[in-house]
């Protein structure tokens, strides 16, 4: 038997309430996330900077960059959170993980370029909310990357790898869109856990 499972079950016949106890796992979802992505940028960054030799970010764009992986975590777990309770059950939970984690890296253009991505799908993952993160991360990494004199052939790459989505946003553009539909997705999820309750 799932020890996890009846450890969830004796939470949740506590006198602590659902919303408290699901939240928890929320913030535990979300700082681990946060933690782990800023190791992976520093380490990107010093591979850009000193195996490359590219450029260290400034103050602003350290702080752009800090800014744009808060909001896009913040959406990320929300949006998990708000998958994860749909299911009832953890090994079914755990089962569509496998499926979620991929498309996810599909949808936001981690796995495959967005550019050879066929014009139906480049369409859905221009409108998924966590690729606006994605892309505004990327763009704030490469900004003292491309040094070419050929505009057109740098605004080729770029709108390729998913580092522009066409359309040219400003910055609290996408934070707007993210830190929105992380607000609907928790709210989604917590109205899910409320009207819930657990078979004993």
């Amino acid at each position: 038997m799932d020890h996890s499972w009846i450890m969830t079950i004796d939470f949740m016949i506590s006198p602590i309430q659902k919303r408290s106890i699901m939240m928890g796992y929320f913030l535990s979802t979300f700082l681990v996330s946060l933690l782990i992505t800023f190791a992976v940028v520093i380490v990107a960054e010093c591979y850009i900077v000193f195996l490359s030799g590219g450029v260290l970010l400034s103050v602003k764009q350290w702080g752009m960059l800090g800014v744009s992986c808060l909001f896009t975590i913040f959406c990320s777990s929300a949006f998990m959170f708000f998958v994860a309770s749909f299911f009832r059950r953890i090994d079914t939970f755990s089962t569509m993980t496998s499926t979620i984690g991929p498309l996810l890296g599909f949808l936001t253009g981690c796995y495959v370029p967005i550019g050879s991505l066929p014009e139906t799908a480049q369409l859905v993952v221009t409108y998924f909310p966590l690729t606006s993160g994605v892309v505004l991360i990327r763009k704030v990494l490469t900004e003292n990357v491309f040094t070419s004199d050929n505009e057109q052939m740098v605004a080729t790459v770029k709108e390729e790898l998913g580092i522009t989505m066409g359309v040219q946003y400003e910055t609290l553009v996408p934070l707007a869109i993210l830190a929105l539909s992380g607000v609907v997705f928790l709210a989604i999820a917590l109205w899910n856990i409320k009207r819930y309750e657990f078979k004993r």
